[in-house]
């Protein structure tokens, strides 16, 4: 399982963040015409540990999850949510066949707003520390 579907799964599966949002969950860009609120993810960067040895097979890519609304208030209770699900979690992400990850690390929140769309939105951005 690639980390991104298994993303995808513990985010879907978390009951705080699901109550809001429902599936919407989407890869990259909410759809044009799609529901709010929301939520996005997508890689910022894909780093990787290296060893002069060996590869040790040990990712840490930066993701940022984003969360849409039409409100303020209601775009920081999807990206709080979206904290709670991944703060410190450790264990098998995306369930049973998962990707192990030993740590997931908040690395920087921002709020934006959109005046072309009238969207608020949160950017969460977490370091997820992953074996391949």
């Amino acid at each position: 399982m690639r980390i991104e579907d298994a993303l995808y799964t513990h985010l879907s599966s978390y009951a705080g963040l699901s109550a809001l949002v429902s599936s919407r969950i989407h890869p990259v860009i909410v759809p044009q015409e799609g529901i709010l609120p929301a939520v996005t993810y997508h890689k910022v960067s894909g780093q990787r540990v290296h060893t002069f040895q060996a590869d040790p097979g040990v990712a840490q890519p930066r993701f940022r999850i984003s969360s849409w609304a039409s409100g303020y208030s209601e775009a920081k209770d999807v990206a709080d949510q979206i904290r709670n699900a991944l703060q410190d979690f450790s264990g098998v992400m995306g369930g049973t066949g998962g990707v192990p990850v030993p740590s997931v690390r908040l690395e920087n929140e921002r709020d934006k707003y959109e005046c072309e769309t009238g969207r608020y939105h949160v950017d969460v951005d977490f370091t997820i520390f992953h074996e391949e």
